[in-house]
């Protein structure tokens, strides 16, 4: 009887012993997976701020482009008085496209911590695509708004060459002299 009792001892022991090292590879592989995902999620959040950030700096560039350009308005209606009005108009739409843009950084930031801490891969991916959609969004009106500011500049610096120019051809000049015929 002890000999009986003892085979199945050691039969029992050994299915438990498979199970429990089946159970040991499942929360060895729980485990690992675990740790990969905490790793895909950190390099995703790493991944949103950074896009974030870089559509926060082209913000901030965007909001200085448009006191640059209500700047340049303001020149222009001194240099071109029949469409001051014109400029008056461009530069509160400056003003109020400003302001909004002023605004866009903090109700983001605000809300990005929610967005990073959760822990829904899903979630997160989705999370990173609007980041880059927002980047890639913020980059192209700042590429915009950049070279609409150059061509502003550019007709703000031709009207004040023309003004120079008039009022220098409009001022007596004593080195005039007529030019001796040649020969």
């Amino acid at each position: 009887r002890y000999a009986t009792s003892r085979e199945r001892f050691d039969e029992q022991f050994k299915e438990g012993k498979a199970i429990g090292e089946g159970v040991g590879i499942l929360i060895r592989a729980w485990a690992e997976r675990r740790s990969q995902l905490d790793l895909e999620r950190k390099d995703i959040r790493q991944q949103i701020t950074t896009y974030y950030n870089a559509a926060f700096e082209l913000g901030d560039e965007v909001v200085r482009q448009q006191d640059a350009l209500v700047g340049l308005y303001g020149r222009l209606g001194e240099f071109d008085p029949t469409h001051k009005a014109l400029f008056e108009e461009a530069a509160k739409s400056s003003s109020a496209y400003r302001a909004k843009m002023a605004q866009l950084r903090p109700l983001t930031e605000k809300n990005l911590p929610g967005i990073l801490a959760a822990k829904d891969m899903k979630y997160l991916q989705g999370s990173l695509d609007l980041a880059k959609k927002f980047y890639d969004l913020t980059s192209d009106g700042a590429k915009r708004g950049y070279v609409f500011t150059q061509l502003i500049q550019a007709l703000a610096g031709h009207y004040e060459y023309q003004l120079r120019a008039s009022a220098s051809s409009s001022t007596p000049d004593s080195t005039d002299k007529k030019a001796a015929p040649v020969d």
